[in-house]
């Protein structure tokens, strides 16, 4: 049998196989019609160099449990931006600011130059997402998620608007004075004491919108291990290494970076007129396609071609959502018949049967440090820019 280079033959399949899916990209395909479409999942802590993964041992260490990761879609293509996923200079987004900041200097009141600025920044700046890897349990805490996920560790790019509950939970100090209502807070992915998520995607106009997500959490029931030895709540470690081992390395998930490319349509969006609209900041949120609205309706043509191609949908595989306990407790929901749809993942990447640790593993952080590593990421969002520019036109 002949030596393979795998990660040779990985990259040349992947530009072969264009914009492909991902079969271990966890994506919820669009909410029907006056349905919720819900799954429960673990954020799953930062891996580190030399721990075992799906594909191999970690080659660098993550700082907090998500990646960066933003893209433009040009022409049906998806070319990684430089500034949010490494922090250089992107030429798109130096033609966006360049495009905001003469907005600035016109002669229009503000309200008008502050529409124009955000049609620009719809158009032409990237939608950003946090990577991260999840765990969809296979125990009663997973019984709402369909059986092709059960089990399963998936990544996942969290929207903004997931991303926020992440954050506002990070920055709470405590459980608030609700004793029978408590509130989520500090660091949820913790893999021996983690907050269990409940992503709810219903449809808002033609889009999914993600605004009733939540932590699981009741006056009986808080941070809980991944795994767990039978019916009580202590950790299972054996199975925890085995789920751990199973995160997806997050950097090589990123779109690559093609500065050619990108100077091109910067040079592109220069020099002449384009189609009527962007990539902009959240794809799969509400306030995309409202600001996309106002660009046509309004006759604003940004000088970039942008469209993200069409997806057919996934496979459907109606299931319906019973009510859920936790060892003898409710979680305080809605009763919801909720009908779930998946395309169903390839099968899970065996791993190993002994998973060696790593030489060294960094402790985990405190909560205060956590806290202040995630707000640093949180406030570093691409739109940065954008909103002081709105600032300062007020």
């Amino acid at each position: 049998m002949g030596n393979y280079d795998v990660a040779a033959i990985r990259d040349k399949m992947k530009k072969q196989m264009g914009r492909a899916k991902d079969p271990y990209e966890f994506k919820p395909p669009k909410a029907e019609d006056g349905k919720d479409t819900i799954y429960r999942f673990f954020v799953l802590p930062p891996s580190n160099v030399g721990e075992q993964l799906a594909t191999g041992l970690a080659t660098q260490s993550m700082d907090l449990c998500f990646v960066d990761s933003g893209a433009h879609f040009i022409e049906n293509k998806m070319l990684g931006c430089p500034r949010v996923i490494n922090g250089d200079e992107c030429p798109i987004c130096e033609q966006a600011f360049e495009q905001m900041n003469a907005i600035k200097e016109m002669a229009l009141n503000d309200e008008v130059k502050k529409e124009k600025v955000r049609q620009v920044a719809s158009a032409l700046l990237p939608g950003q997402y946090r990577l991260v890897n999840i765990y969809f349990p296979d125990d009663q805490l997973g019984a709402v998620n369909p059986e092709a996920l059960r089990g399963k560790v998936m990544w996942y790019a969290a929207p903004k608007t997931v991303f926020d509950m992440w954050w506002q939970c990070i920055c709470a100090d405590g459980p608030g004075a609700d004793e029978f209502n408590p509130l989520p807070y500090g660091v949820f992915y913790d893999e021996n004491a983690a907050y269990l998520f409940n992503l709810v995607a219903f449809k808002k106009n033609i889009l999914n919108s993600y605004e009733k997500s939540k932590f699981l959490v009741t006056d009986r029931i808080s941070k809980l291990p991944i795994a767990r030895s039978g019916q009580t709540m202590e950790p299972d470690q054996q199975a925890i290494q085995r789920i751990l081992a199973m995160r997806h390395d997050l950097f090589s998930k990123r779109p690559e970076i093609k500065i050619d490319e990108l100077r091109k349509v910067a040079t592109n969006i220069s020099n002449g007129p384009g189609a009527n609209r962007g990539s902009g900041f959240d794809q799969d949120e509400e306030q995309m396609r409202s600001a996309q609205a106002k660009v046509q309706q309004q006759g604003f043509r940004p000088n970039v071609a942008a469209s993200a191609p069409a997806q057919s949908p996934p496979p459907v595989v109606p299931q319906a959502a019973p009510v859920e306990t936790l060892l003898g407790g409710e979680f305080p929901i809605a009763e919801e018949t909720a009908a779930v749809a998946v395309a169903a993942p390839p099968a899970t990447v065996a791993a190993p049967a002994t998973v060696a640790a790593p030489a060294a593993v960094a402790a985990p952080a405190p909560a205060a440090a956590a806290a202040a590593a995630f707000n640093a990421a949180a406030a570093s969002s691409v739109d940065d820019d954008l909103e002081k520019l709105l600032a300062d036109m007020s």
